[in-house]
């Protein structure tokens, strides 16, 4: 579930460090590259702390339950796939994980933004009241001509299991979305920070993918992307992967901004993020010392 890949540089070196989603979110793996660095550097070996995942509804905050309609899709897929009696070996999915990479090849870019450019971006955040983030939502939409980004959100602070330092995967996602937007990026970026507000007041639509996926079955979870995508018979994951996560029309944006640090042990550091079938641009963003990076993924679709 992690690979880590060292490049000697003279007196510094580069990091590469890769993880599964099981094992941690982006905020996970960027305090496991701050522990590595300080280590390394002051011999400061960090103080491990045990994991405790979240299982279930009551790890989530009050009011996160599906809603009626949600509950009764999910259930009908699961009794779909329960009637099929099969599930997806790991040997399938490795054959399939190599021919969809090869079909569908992904781009990879880093743009950075500093100095003044990035002085003054945070001076007009501050002016109308919105966050960094909000103004890179807005942005993302006017570039891409889109309605609808997703965005990851930290929730550390939310669920009732987290034990501050664990690993693991402690992120939700949601939708923002804008109708007639304003060419104007700040305007936009105004209307963004008061649709993120709303969501967040309301855990039902805030922590609904993580919902979801509590009350789907495991192997439904396993089979939907092979499903979808593949050749796998499932006629239940074919339902989900297309009308639940994005596999039908692949035509996704998502933003996940992992925010700003300061660090004595990491000069500079870049997030990519995943490359989601269901999205054709994802971007991924860490500001570390006064430098931003916005890393580009986009996928190209067979």
């Amino acid at each position: 579930m992690l690979k880590a890949l060292l490049y000697p540089a003279g007196a510094e070196f580069d990091i590469l460090l890769i993880a599964h989603h099981l094992l941690c979110d982006g905020r996970g793996l960027l305090q496991l590259a701050d522990e590595f660095a300080r280590y390394y550097c002051h011999g400061s070996a960090p103080q491990p702390v045990s994991e405790n995942l979240i299982a279930g509804l009551d790890d989530l905050p009050e009011k996160s339950g599906l809603p009626f309609i949600s509950r009764c899709v999910i259930d009908d897929a699961n009794r779909r796939w329960d009637k099929e009696h099969h599930r997806v070996s790991h040997e399938e999915y490795l054959d399939f994980e190599k021919a969809f990479l090869r079909d569908n090849p992904v781009q990879r870019e880093i743009i950075t933004v500093d100095g003044a450019e990035l002085e003054r971006v945070h001076g007009l955040c501050r002016q109308r009241g919105v966050s960094v983030n909000d103004y890179l939502i807005a942005k993302m939409m006017l570039e891409e001509q889109t309605e609808k980004v997703v965005i990851a959100e930290d929730i550390r602070t939310r669920v009732s299991c987290y034990r501050q330092g664990a690993m693991g995967n402690y992120s939700t996602a949601f939708s923002v979305v804008i109708k007639k937007k304003e060419n104007d990026v700040l305007a936009l970026a105004e209307r963004v920070a008061s649709r993120v507000a709303s969501v967040r007041k309301q855990p039902q639509k805030e922590m609904l993918v993580l919902a979801c996926y509590l009350r789907m079955r495991p192997e439904l979870i396993d089979a939907v992307a092979i499903s979808t995508l593949g050749d796998f018979p499932s006629a239940a994951g074919a339902f989900v992967g297309r009308n639940m996560f994005g596999y039908g029309s692949r035509n996704g944006r998502c933003l996940t901004n992992l925010g700003r640090v300061e660090s004595d042990v990491i000069s500079e550091a870049a997030f990519i993020p995943p490359a989601s079938p269901a999205n054709v641009k994802t971007w991924g963003v860490l500001t570390v010392n006064g430098r931003m990076k916005i890393c580009s993924v986009m996928q190209s679709h067979a």
